[in-house]
């Protein structure tokens, strides 16, 4: 709990490229030589973006009466014009940013000829909060709005038989050149490696303690096992990303990094640990024939080592696992949830229990120790 109180109550939220999140960056290497570890450190820009203060929807509904509903822009995408976008709003079925974990409903703001022109999408089952954008990036002007909010358009589109006049502003800024940092290193041989990572950052105005302190501290404690009981035929790599809540930049990097070294062809795969610390069931991400998804029925036949239950579920871009399956390496992620205080001021150390974070640790050696002895 050390690491969680650290990172989410002493440094608090820590948006890529911001003083906290490279202060870390240096906690975390700090810890790596207190195990006899190696750290490296890969400082890289990234193109910065922030909300700009104004975020509105209006609907005209049929009685005439202008219904103002605020929200947060999806980060990332464009600003509208000062005079907002002026079109229909009409219903644009389901948006499963998280297929099965995270799904919401959609609006489109089109003009006369049915072209989208803007988004607006609705929280399930609470209010607004920074949503990641999805892969491909989605650039058109788009609003979160609240549960509640979403209700009120729901009934205006019922009353109207499904198109209302509308308007949306969204201004956002991109504010250039940020930097943030990678932190590495390894325990035993290089040839042949698994990459075990989690990203440091968490969305601004969020401690992120569960989002991602709860995936750091697992990491660390891997390495602290795994340094003193380095893995005899394959090599292990600890990544802790920088910047991952703007899709993934840290992981990018590292994965183009090492393409440019000759190093990738000798990763043979790659788990990442992101919010482990809210929650009783576990979720595997990965694809069919992933040498993770084998490691986890592996120990569920070994009575000695059988894990609490794991929800095996079809891979997505939902954290720093898809840079590695982007460049063709097997990975997974390995989370647990839902977290009802998902990217919210919410996400404080005070919600992690200890334990959480130990039944992490002895399950994601587990699954570590079984696809070592899967690929030796």
């Amino acid at each position: 709990m050390e690491t969680i109180r650290h990172l989410a109550t002493t440094l608090g939220s820590r948006a890529a490229g911001s003083r906290s999140e490279r202060l870390a960056a240096d906690y975390i290497a700090t810890e790596l030589r207190h195990m006899g570890l190696a750290p490296s450190m890969r400082s890289f820009k990234l193109r910065g973006w922030r909300f700009n203060g104004e975020a509105e929807l209006q609907v005209l509904s049929p009685a005439e009466h202008r219904m103002c509903i605020g929200g947060l822009p999806l980060p990332y995408t464009s600003a509208t014009a000062p005079g907002g976008i002026r079109g229909s709003l009409v219903r644009h079925g389901e948006w499963p940013l998280i297929p099965g974990r995270l799904e919401c409903r959609r609006y489109g703001i089109v003009d006369d000829a049915g072209r989208s022109q803007a988004s607006v999408v609705v929280f399930p089952g609470g209010p607004a909060r920074p949503l990641p954008n999805p892969e491909p990036l989605d650039v058109t002007p788009t609003l979160c709005i609240d549960h509640d909010d979403g209700c009120r358009v729901e009934a205006a589109l019922d009353m109207a038989e499904g198109r209302v006049a509308a308007v949306l502003c969204c201004e956002g800024i991109w504010e250039g050149s940020l930097r943030s940092r990678n932190v590495s290193c390894t325990a035993g041989q290089t040839d042949r490696m698994l990459v075990l990572c989690a990203h440091m950052d968490s969305v601004d105005g969020s401690p992120g303690a569960n989002d991602n302190a709860s995936g750091v501290a697992l990491l660390l404690r891997l390495a602290r096992h795994y340094a003193g009981h380095p893995p005899g035929s394959i090599g292990l790599q600890f990544a802790f990303f920088g910047a991952e809540e703007p899709l993934f930049v840290g992981a990018r990097i590292h994965v183009a990094d090492s393409a440019a070294r000759g190093e990738l062809s000798t990763v043979a795969g790659c788990l990442n640990f992101d919010m482990v610390g809210v929650g009783e069931r576990y979720s595997l991400r990965s694809c069919d024939s992933s040498v993770w998804r084998n490691a986890v029925s592996c120990c569920e036949m070994d009575v000695s080592r059988r894990p609490p239950a794991v929800d095996v579920v079809p891979m997505v871009a939902a954290s720093d696992h898809w840079a590695f399956h982007e460049a063709g390496v097997d990975a997974a992620q390995l989370t647990t949830g839902p977290d009802p205080a998902y990217h919210t001021p919410g996400d404080v150390a005070a919600r992690i229990d200890p334990g959480r974070i130990d039944a992490a640790e002895s399950m994601a050696r587990r699954v570590v120790d079984a696809a070592i002895e899967l690929l030796s």
